[in-house]
């Protein structure tokens, strides 16, 4: 783990925009959190327009990123550091009229609870 997923709202549909995104993601991902590249997945989607509402009201652009991540791999201020570089990123990226309700979710997911290639990280650490 970790994996990132990010949802997205914006007037630019360039694939260009969605490769940005996912590099931004991994650089964030391996320099602030030091999360291996190697095993790092980046899912970027593109919600449709009309679909995301803040307060009842639609917005574009819009985003909402989650990571997660092994639980206590990462100190408070790492996870407050990738959650305010994460916000500035997705600002320059979509613009600035982001709304205040852009969410970037950091999920600290128990290592008995997720793994790769079948393998919880459990199991991995024993190895």
């Amino acid at each position: 783990m970790p994996f990132l997923h990010a949802s997205v709202r914006t007037a630019d549909e360039s694939p260009e925009l969605i490769d940005h995104l996912q590099v931004e993601l991994l650089r964030l991902a391996t320099g602030l959190l030091g999360k291996a590249a190697s095993v790092t997945s980046v899912l970027v989607e593109r919600v449709p327009g009309g679909a995301w509402r803040v307060g009842g009201n639609p917005v574009e652009p819009a985003a909402h990123v989650t990571i997660s991540i092994t639980e206590h791999t990462n100190t408070p201020q790492e996870k407050a550091d990738f959650v305010a570089r994460t916000h500035a990123m997705l600002r320059e990226a979509l613009g600035a009229k982001l709304p205040e309700a852009t969410y970037v979710v950091v999920d600290e997911i128990h290592p008995d609870s997720s793994g790769y290639d079948g393998l919880t990280v459990t199991e991995r650490r024993r190895i």
